[in-house]
């Protein structure tokens, strides 16, 4: 029950930070893990921003799941901007203590496109230019060209 309400208090958290960002949002998913070796006090119980102040980023576990209304260019100069705004986001989620233990997956319009970053110890964080983004493209420029045809 508490996980569920950290789950709900951690979709608001997300989608305020969405709000600040160029998209068109269709739906925001998201969980909120936590490392179960350390105990936390839920007496009284905290809300998801109070946790991860008081536990850290080490114990966290963030799991964004984002739905876009938006169209995926087929436009290499728009396809860069995209990494960008992608970029951009992933930033303030870790200026906000959420890209640490991240998986993030952000699917446009029709699946169009995909782009599916991981960020944890084993994996590292292999995110640090917007250019960087392309490495979590699921899909070719000839599958995104197929997209449109259908």
């Amino acid at each position: 029950m508490i996980e569920e309400l950290w789950d709900r208090q951690y979709i608001q958290e997300v989608s305020s930070i969405l709000k600040t960002h160029p998209f068109e949002v269709k739906n925001v998913t998201g969980t909120i893990g936590i490392n179960r070796k350390d105990p936390i006090d839920i007496k009284p119980v905290p809300n998801i921003q109070e946790v991860r102040k008081k536990y850290g980023k080490e114990i966290m576990i963030d799991h964004i799941d984002i739905m876009l209304n938006d169209d995926y260019p087929l436009d290499s100069k728009q396809q860069e901007k995209e990494n960008e705004k992608v970029f951009n986001f992933l930033q303030d989620l870790r200026t906000h203590n959420m890209g640490h233990h991240l998986a993030l997956e952000i699917t446009y319009k029709n699946s169009q496109q995909r782009y599916q970053i991981f960020i944890n110890e084993r994996q590292g964080n292999k995110y640090h230019h917007p250019e960087d983004m392309k490495k979590a493209l699921i899909k070719t420029q000839k599958q995104v060209e197929q997209t449109y045809r259908k």
